[in-house]
């Protein structure tokens, strides 16, 4: 019932559900301070984030928001997973004429993304009723993400501009 609930706090629930995880699955999203709300994402099952996908992830970034000028360049916030510390994938971003910066290891209040996964994770709680398979899951994350307008107010909040 979701109403009260399964258990009470601290004690474990035997009975079988749909809670239960049986695939390991990854989102990796970009997001953009500009009014539009640019988003990227890429979701999937097994491994972590690789090197190589977070390369390809970054290219197609790159595509669509094409080459950086003085006058028109974004930066690319990241925090310290090993994949982000990729020499390939810094040079790219580099050599397409945009920045890139490192945020303080163990200090997720300056990272805008961390306070919008905490926001999608609330929407996938008051929805998680909703997810019965893969593709469910998929969805239901692509309506959390997709319900956040702009993300210029999370970039205001950790004090990047204005």
């Amino acid at each position: 019932n979701r109403d009260i609930g399964k258990a009470f706090i601290g004690k474990r629930v035997k009975q079988s559900g749909l809670y239960s995880k049986t695939d390991k699955w990854n989102l990796l999203l970009a997001i953009s301070g500009d009014p539009n709300g640019h988003r990227w994402q890429d979701m999937w099952t097994g491994e972590g984030t690789t090197g190589e996908r977070m390369i390809d992830f970054i290219r197609m970034i790159l595509v669509q928001i094409g080459p950086g000028t003085p006058l028109r360049r974004y930066c690319f916030i990241m925090d310290n997973l090993s994949s982000h510390h990729n020499l390939q994938m810094s040079t790219i971003i580099i050599m397409a004429g945009h920045r890139l910066a490192f945020r303080a290891p163990y200090y997720p209040i300056d990272g805008p993304i961390e306070y919008v996964f905490n926001t999608i994770q609330c929407m996938m709680r008051i929805n998680m009723d909703r997810v019965r398979d893969g593709p469910s899951l998929i969805a239901e994350v692509g309506y959390a993400i997709g319900a956040i307008p702009t993300f210029e107010p999370y970039f205001i909040n950790c004090g990047y501009w204005k």
